[in-house]
């Protein structure tokens, strides 16, 4: 019986030296800034094209394809998770998040203004 408790104190003691607060990291789950970039000059290049060819398909590619810098912006902006990644990975990431956006609205914007422009000018040579 002696050698069953000093094995249960040998065995409790162990794990209470071991043991270690678990620290969960928020990045690890996010996606870096590569792959921010990489998906956002995707993006960009799908959205210029789908703008020039109607301003609706825009539209259409951001509900049907998946967004990775609008997916980390909404994560940035979430109370919960957004000071926590704000924290670990600093305000640069969140620069380059809303960076990568820009690039993707603009270039839907600059393929809207191309669609109108030769609309307009098929319009001119109609009449």
């Amino acid at each position: 019986m002696q050698s069953r408790t000093r094995n249960t104190c040998l065995l409790l003691s162990f794990l209470l030296g071991t043991a270690t607060p678990a620290v969960a990291e928020v990045m690890d789950k996010d996606p870096t800034t590569d792959m921010i970039w990489r998906s956002g000059i995707v993006l960009a290049v799908l959205a210029l094209g789908a703008g020039r060819l109607h301003p609706l398909l825009g539209v259409l590619l951001v509900l049907l394809v998946p967004n990775v810098p609008l997916g980390v912006l909404f994560e940035i902006h979430d109370p919960s998770v957004g000071p926590h990644i704000r924290a670990e990975a600093g305000m640069g990431y969140v620069f380059q998040t809303y960076a990568a956006n820009g690039l993707v609205l603009s270039s839907y914007l600059i393929g809207g203004a191309l669609w109108h422009r030769r609309r307009k000018s098929r319009r001119r040579a109609a009449s």
